[in-house]
């Protein structure tokens, strides 16, 4: 799993080995990067959303909000997550459990932040909003 961390996180990669309480300590890491980076994007693509919907908003077509369904989009997301990788820790167990919930932490948030940027492009133009 940590070998997993490894190949998708940072260019330079710090080495994750040893006991596992270290291995869960260094999965808690890789997990408190990406949920920064989450974080951080998660800003850009609101007040991306919060400048198009008051663009758009003159269009008579335009069904707005999309800023209103992207924060009640991602609370239901956070849930989501939180409960899914809990549920994978408990169906693990023991002294692994920890890890497991932090690298399955770390690849949620790790796609979501994708996803999020992704709804910066406008889908018609592959053009930034």
């Amino acid at each position: 799993m940590i070998a997993l961390l490894l190949a998708v996180a940072a260019p330079e990669p710090e080495t994750c080995d040893g006991s596992q309480r270290e291995l869960n300590e260094c999965a808690a890491r890789y997990y408190k990067q990406a949920d920064r980076e989450l974080n951080v994007q998660w800003t850009k693509t609101l007040a991306t959303l919060r400048r198009h919907d008051k663009a758009m908003s003159e269009w008579p077509s335009y069904r707005g909000a999309s800023a209103d369904t992207l924060l009640k989009a991602q609370r239901a997301w956070l849930m989501y997550r939180e409960q899914s990788c809990e549920t994978s820790a408990r169906i693990s167990a023991g002294t692994i459990a920890p890890m497991n919930y932090y690298v399955c932490m770390f690849g949620m948030t790790r796609a979501r932040t994708e996803e999020l940027r992704t709804l910066t492009i406008n889908p018609n133009s592959d053009e930034p909003l």
